[in-house]
């Protein structure tokens, strides 16, 4: 059972290392792409919060509507 854990405990320390030795590099093209990417996105979140807004709040309405005309008749 120690024997298990022991390797276990060896290969997670060795892909620890070597997923940081891995990410040591990135190109400075890879960096602006994710920058734009990320920009973008943004951009695209906040011009959709006023459309989910207003969608939420007209059937928000709509239900209130239908329950004070169902109570009205």
């Amino acid at each position: 059972m120690f024997t298990k854990m022991k390797v276990f405990a060896v290969t997670a320390l060795m892909t620890v290392v070597a997923m940081g030795s891995a990410n040591a590099a990135v190109p400075a093209e890879a960096s602006a792409a994710l920058t734009s990417v990320v920009t973008d996105a943004t951009a695209l979140i906040a011009e959709g919060w006023p459309v989910i807004a207003a969608i939420v709040v007209s059937f928000v309405l709509f239900k209130i509507f239908k329950r004070v005309v169902s109570a009205s008749t």
